[in-house]
């Protein structure tokens, strides 16, 4: 679940697919865009965190070693397909 802050006359900036290509890695900091507009998300909470982190050991812990998942991580960008309008989405 993302938090998203909001702060008295917020207003999410709006990014193109090519503006957010021709970005620096992490240059927009903690954020999701969707559908082309940037979220800034807060932190995770620690009980969060420390969710993760369990669930991700306990992944790897029983993963098969000879099956195709070699690691599990978490907090990785990916960019989905684009919306029906065009927009662009990353999560």
């Amino acid at each position: 679940m993302v938090t998203v802050k909001r702060d008295p006359g917020y207003a999410p900036r709006h990014i193109t697919a090519d503006e957010f290509l021709e970005l620096e890695p992490d240059a927009l900091g903690d954020v999701e865009i969707v559908d082309g507009f940037v979220i800034e998300c807060m932190a995770q909470s620690e009980i969060h965190g420390l969710v993760n982190r369990r669930l991700a050991a306990a992944l790897e812990a029983g993963r098969d070693p000879n099956g195709p998942c070699l690691r599990v991580s978490d907090d990785v960008a990916v960019r989905l397909r684009d919306s029906e309008t065009g927009e662009l989405n990353v999560r």
